[in-house]
């Protein structure tokens, strides 16, 4: 798996109207990795933890890992000495949570008690009201918009052990976060920050496209309706490249959506060059995309610039050579009014499968399929139909004519890809973290069965 993570490309600059108490002096760094240049003998580091060294992530023991370099070098600096501890908005209640995501960095803080020559007996002489000091973690009261308490912790923490010629240096993703610092803290050092603007999950593993570096030069051209569905065309401002920018309101629908793709692609379909991102923080670009708030986007080439003209014959037969797998993905948004949506044939002859609308659990709407008359999560009812002129006419004069030994043939390839379809899953929604996966997990595992039993009756 490819993992990238973005940068803000700024050029690291000294504000001199924020300087504070002692010479604390508030910085903008292009990446966290450039706080090297401003250590010297004697410096403590503090780095917050949420959307600085994980994606914001309280409630769950899985952690993103925003830029492995950055863990790295935190490492490197406890292992040469230097004290590094978290500083973090997170109420000591989320411990435990906290300490899980450490352990998936492989970071351990309190490995810098002996650095700061503090011992164990030592660290309960930090008394600070409402504040917990645990496992090199400073947790600080609870925060309220107009009252923020990283500072007085951090200052507390300073006057339980007092230190000669020492400097600090802080790290955060929020300038007002650390100007609030500035004003409570009594130190001479540096406050570093660098505005988070999302990161790749990961990207499509096959020759896949240069997606944009950072985010701010990507600007919003147009809201391109396609198939029904609102994408937005974003342009990056050097290059002149265009991509495609899908989302969903609803943020469970757009992690089963992202799910699906990977098992499409698991299975040798073809599917645009893309990235999965966890986009908080980049709202301020996407203004007036209707779903500028989410959290998760793909970011696809700009497949609508290499379509060519619709044509009968490879669509329909790309569809019906993968009809078992469709069914299998309730890929209820393929046929639909009549008409055959969310395929692509490009110049080159391949047929993309660029969007996942209503596949899985998710219905028209974003709304569970199971308040569809007769859908049920554990049949492939979708191989019946798919077929029934009834229900789908389209479908019915595409399908219909798919003998037993066609059926069979694809049910068996099917199931000899089952070791595939879950690990797939599992990696998967272990990245997403996605809501009710155990439910999801049945489903798979359910219609796999499910296909087991059909493939003695033909």
């Amino acid at each position: 798996m490819l993992v990238k993570y973005l940068k803000v490309s700024i050029v690291v600059f000294i504000l001199f109207p924020f300087t504070y108490a002692r010479s604390l002096n508030i910085i903008q760094i292009q990446s966290q990795t450039d706080i090297q240049i401003y250590l010297k003998p004697g410096t403590w580091i503090f780095t917050d933890l949420d959307r600085t060294l994980v994606a914001k992530n309280q409630g769950t023991p899985h952690a993103y890992e925003l830029n492995p370099a950055y863990t790295k070098l935190l490492k490197d600096l406890i292992a040469q000495g230097y004290p590094v501890f978290g500083l973090t908005a997170r109420r000591a209640e989320q411990f435990n949570y906290t300490k899980k995501h450490l352990d998936v960095l492989g970071l351990d803080f309190s490995k810098s008690l002996k650095n700061a020559g503090i011992t164990e007996q030592d660290a309960p002489l930090f008394k600070a009201k409402n504040t917990t000091f645990k496992a090199g973690v400073l947790f600080s009261p609870k925060q309220k918009k107009s009252k923020k308490t990283k500072g007085l912790t951090l200052q507390a923490f300073l006057d339980a052990f007092p230190k000669d010629n020492r400097t600090v240096l802080v790290i955060d993703d929020q300038k007002k976060q650390l100007m609030t610092i500035a004003k409570d803290v009594q130190a001479e050092g540096t406050l570093a920050y660098f505005p988070f603007q999302g990161h790749f999950l990961f990207e499509k593993q096959v020759n896949p496209i240069d997606f944009p570096s950072s985010f701010e030069r990507l600007k919003a051209v147009e809201v391109i309706s396609h198939w029904g569905r609102k994408m937005l065309r974003l342009k990056e401002s050097t290059s002149g490249l265009t991509y495609l920018l899908q989302s969903h309101p609803n943020n469970d629908v757009m992690k089963e959506e992202i799910l699906a793709l990977k098992l499409y692609e698991a299975f040798g379909l073809a599917v645009p060059d893309y990235a999965i991102i966890n986009g908080r923080g980049i709202e301020m670009n996407l203004k007036g995309f209707p779903c500028s708030g989410n959290n998760f986007f793909i970011l696809i080439e700009d497949f609508l610039k290499t379509e060519s003209p619709y044509s009968e014959t490879p669509i329909e037969d790309h569809l019906r050579t993968h009809f078992v797998l469709d069914a299998f993905l309730s890929h209820c948004g393929l046929i639909r009014e009549q008409a055959i949506h969310q395929v692509s044939l490009q110049s080159n002859g391949l047929v993309y499968r660029p969007d996942m609308f209503a596949t899985l659990r998710s219905g028209f709407g974003g709304k569970h399929k199971k308040r569809q008359p007769n859908w049920t999560l554990d049949k492939v009812i979708e191989l019946d139909w798919f077929r029934d002129s009834s229900q789908n006419p389209q479908g019915a004069l595409l399908f219909s004519s798919l003998s037993n030994n066609e059926l069979k043939a694809q049910i068996d390839t099917l199931l000899a890809k089952e070791e595939l379809i879950l690990s797939t899953f599992e990696t998967t929604q272990k990245i997403l973290v996605m809501n009710n996966s155990d439910e999801l997990r049945l489903m798979l595992k359910s219609r796999l069965n499910d296909l087991r039993e059909r493939l003695t009756k033909l």
